[in-house]
């Protein structure tokens, strides 16, 4: 963690599209940053109390309902897929190297490579510790 404050961020090398594996960034603890494959994001814890050393594997997951499109903020995303099902539409988007899923309610077709803005709601992400599982605490996570 000392590291981690002396620069003031983490890179991240190696994701998937839960976010998994991504490090933590306690903007209002520690103000560090997160870098995962390009994506800056900062995670701001509102449950729990967390100590970590230096180097220590999170992981932090974000519910596909969690991740908004189209809302004119966040970052630039291409639609990669659509599956619209009855009341909801799996849609899978490419962010730099990322690819992310998200949930929209309501049969909505996006058109393959349309270019959206892509963000997180609420403060549902959740932090996990890489090498037990266990819940760390819930907070937002937004992209910077």
């Amino acid at each position: 963690m000392a590291a981690a404050k002396k620069e003031g961020k983490v890179v991240v090398y190696s994701i998937t599209f839960r976010i998994a594996n991504a490090a933590t960034a306690f903007e209002k603890k520690y103000g560090i940053k997160v870098e995962a494959k390009g994506l800056r994001m900062l995670f701001t814890p509102v449950s729990g109390s967390v100590t970590l050393r230096d180097a220590h594997p999170i992981v932090i997951g974000v519910r596909p309902e969690n991740v908004r499109i189209g809302a004119g903020s966040g970052i630039a995303g291409k639609i990669y897929s659509t599956l619209p099902s009855g009341m909801e539409t799996i849609v899978k988007v490419q962010l730099e190297s990322q690819l992310i899923t998200s949930v929209v309610f309501g049969s909505v077709d996006f058109p393959i490579d349309k270019e959206v803005d892509v963000d997180f709601v609420n403060d549902s992400c959740l932090l996990f510790d890489g090498e037990t599982g266990t819940k760390l605490a819930a907070g937002t996570l937004r992209i910077v």
